[in-house]
């Protein structure tokens, strides 16, 4: 069956998705929409003065427009429906290769057998219950459905599998420790406002002095950002546990020394 005669076909069958998935267009909408703003206006007040503005602001670009163009997926008996802004288009399940939670933040992907523009993949906004995360590669409940449907294999709706119900807590941990690096930055700042203040007396050891020296060095642009992106890539490689609540807490100790070009 052609795959337009497929998508008038399953217009009507929105209603038979699977019981135990909930859909939350609110997620969609927050993701979608309203991160990119929050990043590109962020974006524009934060670093309005900054040096090194463009380095540091293109990732940020770069992500408020890959969530701009995320799509919103509803799998149905014979497709899976999709789309990016208005208009619905759907993909039969024969021409789906896999779907996984992706590594960008509440996002998952389909891959299929050809090339879909921008990215290569569809990429769409995970809804479903309040918490379900599962780590990057790894199945909620939505994309666990497609992927077994993809497959031909039988899918229990009681007892989806897949879902990684810790990994919201870890995460969770982990920015939490992330802000109070940031607001301990700051603190740092009104206590110790000035290099002098920050600086080791002649009087102390001499590896004191040289782990001082190297502090000062690492906190410097661009070693500040390596920093933090070795920070983060060792976070996502501990999947957020094994008290990668402590990293956290570095890295958010480290970000905005690099906005502001400061030092720790």
């Amino acid at each position: 069956m052609p795959v337009n005669s497929l998508a008038k076909y399953e217009t009507k069958a929105m209603n038979h998705d699977p019981s135990h998935l909930r859909f939350d267009p609110d997620q969609v909408f927050i993701f979608k929409f309203v991160l990119p703003l929050i990043l590109l206006l962020g974006e524009i007040f934060i670093l309005r003065n900054a040096r090194h503005a463009v380095e540091l602001g293109l990732p940020v670009t770069l992500w408020a427009i890959f969530n701009l163009t995320a799509a919103q997926v509803r799998p149905c008996d014979h497709v899976v429906r999709y789309r990016r802004f208005l208009k619905w288009r759907a993909i039969p399940y024969q021409e789906i290769v896999d779907c996984k939670v992706s590594f960008a933040p509440a996002m998952g992907f389909l891959k299929t057998r050809r090339f879909i523009p921008p990215w290569g993949k569809i990429y769409f906004v995970l809804e479903g219950p309040s918490g379900e995360m599962a780590l990057p590669g790894g199945q909620t409940r939505l994309t666990a459905y497609i992927k077994a449907r993809s497959e031909g294999k039988p899918v229990d709706d009681a007892h989806p599998s897949g879902v990684d119900d810790s990994t919201g807590r870890d995460a969770l941990h982990c920015a939490v420790a992330a802000f109070v690096g940031v607001v301990s930055w700051f603190l740092s700042m009104v206590l110790f406002p000035s290099p002098q203040a920050r600086a080791v007396p002649a009087g102390w050891p001499a590896w004191l002095k040289a782990y001082t020296h190297i502090e000062m060095q690492l906190s410097e642009w661009p070693w500040n950002l390596a920093v933090f992106c070795f920070l983060i890539l060792i976070i996502l490689a501990l999947r957020f546990r094994h008290r990668a609540w402590i990293l956290a807490f570095l890295a958010g100790l480290t970000l905005p020394a690099v906005i502001s070009g400061s030092r720790l």
